[in-house]
């Protein structure tokens, strides 16, 4: 009877032994599971997830996270502790990727690849970029893509390689298809060349083309002209846009006619935009061309159909590049100094680099050129 008693308590005793092991198993599993999934959940919060939860922009996290000025201390104490409540951890690849500086920034030019070739503007540009980069030791590295979108791939090689430390957008785009994969990468430092008012989420360096607008069509009411063209760049620029809605706004005030046709700032667009006005009933008096190239186009285009310059239309250009003041008439134009801003950009761009603020800046402003090609209209 004892025996019996004494198997029976040693096969309870191994059962129970059994199942606490199994039960300390399967506890230490489930803790290792719920290690393991924090541990993911916390690799999955990301700076828009900080910032979503903290009601601020992915930029103020990234400047908070980082150290950089550009946010007040109370909003940075709100991001610090929202960061933690969620379990945010540093990407610490990225941080040692991100401190091995390439010394280089980098500028994409877009559109069409011969237009790149001989467009003053974006020669006097990247002379002014050059120069600045030069005075501080950096490079610039220079890429060519046919469309904003096509410049995305190029962005993202960028960022993930680390080949640049930062880089200048140019031709902005309403619904602009860069803005995403920047948004995405709140550190990669970035200066638009464009009106803040179209990138309010970058640091931008722009022009006030609506003073130039003033300007141009003072000058020609003052000398008569009741009928007026523009031809402009492609209408999904942002300062195509602008320029567009200044202008006609003005017309439409001043009670002068107005049209526009919007092209592709080639000669080949200039010459076909300049052909067209000439098919229209009410033929304009006088045509403001968005770029030299286009200006100079029109005019070849205007003496091959017999047209009289500037006794038969007044032409006015935007930029001013030594082209204008050589050709015969010398062309009325808009001048702006574009190596100062290639300059202005890239100190910003350096500035944001070394982890300072860079605030939006406004170009100099425009002077208006008056030359040759622009008179009173013959029949006025």
């Amino acid at each position: 009877m004892q025996k019996k008693n004494l198997h029976a308590l040693m096969h309870t005793s191994t059962h129970k032994r059994s199942y606490c092991a199994n039960f300390l198993v399967q506890q230490a599993a489930h803790r290792g599971a719920e290690k393991r999934g924090n541990m993911e959940d916390r690799r999955k919060i990301t700076i828009a997830d900080v910032a979503r939860a903290a009601g601020v922009s992915n930029s103020a996290v990234s400047y908070a996270l980082n150290g950089r000025p550009g946010v007040s201390p109370e909003t940075r104490d709100k991001i610090l502790q929202t960061a933690h409540n969620l379990g945010w951890q540093p990407n610490r690849a990225a941080q040692s990727l991100s401190a091995a500086k390439s010394r280089s920034i980098g500028l994409i030019l877009d559109g069409d690849p011969s237009l790149a070739a001989v467009e003053p503007y974006f020669m006097r540009l990247i002379a002014g970029v050059t120069q600045e980069c030069e005075k501080n030791n950096y490079s610039l590295v220079l890429r060519r893509a046919s469309t904003a979108q096509a410049e995305v791939p190029v962005i993202e090689q960028w960022i993930a390689s680390g080949a640049v430390d930062g880089m200048i957008l140019t031709n902005v785009e309403a619904h602009d298809a860069r803005f995403s994969v920047l948004v995405d990468h709140p550190d990669f430092p970035v200066v638009a060349l464009a009106d803040p008012s179209m990138v309010p989420h970058l640091p931008t360096l722009f022009s006030d083309d609506v003073q130039a607008c003033s300007m141009v069509l003072e000058h020609l009411t003052q000398l008569g002209h009741k009928s007026i063209a523009h031809i402009s760049g492609p209408e999904n620029l942002s300062h195509t846009q602008i320029r567009e809605k200044a202008l006609k706004n003005m017309c439409e005030q001043q009670g002068i006619q107005y049209t526009s046709i919007a092209t592709d700032y080639t000669s080949e667009g200039g010459t076909a935009a300049t052909l067209e006005l000439l098919t229209r009933y009410e033929r304009p008096t006088a045509i403001i061309y968005d770029n030299d190239v286009m200006a100079l186009a029109g005019l070849v285009a205007l003496r091959k159909n017999g047209f009289s310059i500037p006794r038969d239309m007044s032409l006015v250009s935007w930029d001013d590049s030594v082209l204008c003041s050589t050709v015969s008439p010398a062309l009325t134009s808009m001048y702006r100094d574009v190596v100062n801003a290639g300059e202005r950009v890239t100190q910003m761009l350096l500035a944001l680099i070394d982890g300072h603020e860079a605030p939006s800046q406004k170009e100099k402003p425009y002077t208006l050129m008056v030359r040759s090609s622009t008179v009173t209209p013959h029949h006025a």
